[in-house]
C-alpha cells in the first residue's frame, strides 16, 4: 500500500507516493543515497525496511525524490540512510519518509529507533531541527574522525619514545597470523562483556588493512589489537578503526604503543604512496582511547569531525 502526499502550496515539490524499494526504485535511488548503502537497496529481507517517494506521473516523467533504508535487529530499528534529491530538500520529503518507515518497524516489533549523522554534513543544520521536531533524543557525541599524514604523529617524541620502548608484557603479531582458537578467545570475552563489543575487531573484515596489529600476553591471551581498513569513500585513507588495550595495570601504556606501531608500518610499507592519509576513528566511550588521542593525536590533526547518535521510543 502507498502514502500519498500532495504538494504544499509553497512548495515546487511535485506530488509523490511512498513505495516499498523495487529493482528500478532501487537503480533510481542509488542516485540519491550515500554510497555505502546502495548495495543494501535490493533485497526482500523483512528485517530490513527500504522506501522510496516517487513523483507521480507516466513512466517517463516517474522519479525518485528520496529514499530511506532501516534495519531491525529487534528490539532496535537502526535508519541507516536517509537521503533526498537536493533540489527537493525542505519540502517534507525526509519527515514522510521517516514516519512512514518507523511506523512499518513498530509494526514489525520494533521498540527503540536510533540513528547517527555527522557534523560535516552540509544539510546537518536541517536534520537537527527534524529530528527535534519528531520527538528524537538530543544528539550524543559517538565517534570522533580524524585526519592527517602518518608521519606527522609518527615523528613527534612520545611514539618514537613508545616504539623503542615495545609493547609491555605482551608480543605484537600481525593480524593476519590471527588463529581460529584467538578469534574464539576474542569473541567469548566480548560476549561476556569483559572486552568491549563496540571495538571489536570483527567490524567490516571484507577491508581489512594490512597495517593492523594484536597483542598477545605472554599466557597466550590476545590482550590488544588496532585494525585498520581500507576506506572505498576514500581511496586515499586508511582508518584507525577499532583499537584496544587490555586495562590490567601491566599492560598500561599499550594504547600509545600499537597506535605508533600501526602508524609506523603504515609510513614504511608500500601503502603509503597509494594511501598517504591516516584517518583516526575513537568511540567516544572507549576513553582509554580517547586519552591516547587528546594527549598523543590532537594536536597534529589536519582535519576532523564528530558523530552524533539520536534515539527514539517507538512506543
Amino acid at each position: 500500500m502507498t502514502v500519498p502526499f500532495s504538494t504544499p502550496a509553497v512548495s515546487p515539490c511535485p506530488p509523490y507516493c511512498i513505495h516499498p524499494m523495487d529493482p528500478w526504485l532501487a537503480q533510481s535511488a542509488a542516485s540519491v543515497v550515500f554510497p555505502h548503502y546502495r548495495n543494501h537497496l535490493n533485497g526482500t529481507d523483512p528485517a530490513r525496511i527500504r522506501l522510496a517517494a516517487v513523483a507521480q506521473g507516466d513512466s517517463a516523467t516517474r522519479r525518485v525524490l528520496g529514499a530511506i533504508l532501516v534495519e531491525i535487529d529487534q528490539p532496535n530499528a537502526t535508519v541507516l540512510s536517509l537521503a533526498v534529491a537536493p533540489e527537493f530538500r525542505r519540502r517534507g520529503i525526509a519527515r514522510a519518509l521517516l514516519e512512514r518507515a518507523l511506523k512499518q518497524a513498530e509494526i514489525q516489533g520494533a521498540k527503540r529507533a536510533c540513528l547517527s549523522f555527522v557534523s560535516r554534513m552540509p544539510q546537518v543544520t536541517a536534520l537537527k531541527a527534524l529530528l527535534r521536531s519528531t520527538g528524537w533524543s538530543e544528539p550524543a557525541p559517538r565517534i570522533l574522525f580524524a585526519e592527517t599524514a602518518p608521519q606527522q604523529v609518527l615523528q613527534q617524541a612520545w611514539a618514537q619514545r613508545v616504539l623503542s620502548r615495545g609493547p609491555r608484557n605482551a608480543i605484537a603479531f600481525d593480524w593476519s597470523d590471527l588463529t581460529p582458537a584467538d578469534r574464539a578467545f576474542v569473541e567469548a570475552e566480548i560476549a561476556a562483556g569483559r572486552y568491549p563489543q563496540e571495538v571489536s575487531p570483527f567490524w567490516d573484515e571484507g577491508n581489512i588493512a594490512p597495517v593492523s596489529l594484536g597483542l598477545r600476553a605472554a599466557d597466550g591471551r590476545v590482550v590488544g589489537w588496532l585494525a585498520c581498513h581500507f576506506v572505498p569513500q576514500r581511496p586515499g585513507s586508511i582508518r584507525f578503526s577499532r583499537s584496544f588495550c587490555h586495562a590490567e595495570t601491566a599492560f598500561r601504556g599499550n594504547g600509545a604503543w600499537i597506535m605508533a606501531a600501526a602508524l609506523g608500518r603504515h609510513v614504511n610499507s608500500s601503502l603509503h604512496q597509494s594511501h598517504p592519509t591516516v584517518l583516526f576513528d575513537v568511540d567516544e566511550r572507549n576513553t582509554a582511547m580517547m586519552t591516547v588521542y587528546r594527549r598523543r593525536i590532537a594536536p597534529y590533526i589536519d582535519s576532523s569531525y564528530q558523530s552524533y547518535l539520536v534515539a527514539k521510543d517507538l512506543c
